[in-house]
């Protein structure tokens, strides 16, 4: 997400070569794995600072107040609107709810590509796959790309995404590419799923890390995996560039106001602070 330069490789946005994501920031989200939110603030206060914090500032008011209410009912929580996020101390929205206006954090900023970082940590299998479900809807109403970091997805939260990249230890690529290609990818190099019920999710990460032994192959060990693929895939580790994703980040106008949005978006911090502390005790 541009915090830490790349360490070896390319980097492509739009099949063009670029240095990191810094410079694309204004294109990009990035919702972390912690709920961060103001926890006295609704969830209505919590979207409309963080959209009056990050949007161009000639949107009028108005007009970012029907963003976040829109941006609000297709979260799902129109219900919770003027509800707040809550705490131990105080009781608030559900800890799926909070999830949802952590994403919608994002949201309102209007990115074209969106990172998630293990977004349905702490969730039950359902409500796991209610996010992940309502991220592909959006993304398609969108036309937002949705990068996440996910470990044991559920069977059908795993089949809400479109393509898989698998890791291996020290971040080498196991496989990437479709996810409904990617049971046949195992099976032809010796990984089969006998069992009906099993979680392809679970099945290839005990694969990537070796606890699967590979069938008539007893000199099998797990960093094999990473020549695997490096052969299957002409050598290209990975990179691929398929016609359905030539979609990807819509050009925004990029806005040389720095100094003018610190103050606005300074006195909108003071605003959302004093909304915060409005009726606590002193």
């Amino acid at each position: 997400t541009g915090k830490f330069k790349k360490t070896d490789g390319q980097i492509y946005v739009n099949e063009k070569a670029c240095e990191g994501l810094m410079d694309k920031k204004k294109l990009t989200g990035f919702v972390p794995q912690d709920d961060v939110m103001h926890r006295k603030l609704t969830v209505f206060e919590n979207l409309f600072h963080s959209a009056k914090m990050r949007l161009p500032r000639e949107i009028k008011i108005a007009d970012i107040k029907t963003m976040v209410y829109d941006t609000i009912k297709e979260l799902g929580l129109a219900h919770v609107t003027h509800s707040i996020i809550g705490d131990a101390k105080e009781r608030g929205i559900s800890g799926g709810q909070r999830k949802r206006v952590n994403i919608g954090l994002e949201l309102v900023a209007d990115p074209s590509l969106l990172f998630l970082d293990e977004p349905t940590t702490g969730l039950d299998a359902t409500t796991s796959y209610d996010l992940c479900k309502m991220l592909r809807v959006m993304a398609q109403r969108k036309n937002l790309n949705v990068i996440a970091v996910i470990h044991s997805p559920s069977p059908k939260a795993f089949m809400t995404f479109d393509d898989l990249l698998l890791l291996g230890k020290g971040g080498r690529t196991i496989f990437m590419g479709q996810v409904a290609d990617s049971v046949a990818y195992f099976q032809g190099i010796g990984f089969t799923i006998t069992d009906p019920h099993e979680n392809p999710a679970d099945y290839f990460l005990e694969v990537a890390t070796g606890k699967i032994p590979r069938s008539g192959d007893p000199e099998f060990v797990w960093p094999d995996l990473f020549e695997m693929w490096d052969e299957f895939s002409g050598k290209s580790a990975g990179v691929r560039r398929p016609e359905r994703a030539k979609t990807m980040l819509q050009q925004k106008e990029e806005h040389d106001d720095y100094a003018q949005k610190y103050l606005s978006g300074l006195k909108s911090t003071w605003h959302a602070a004093g909304a915060r502390l409005e009726g606590a005790p002193a």
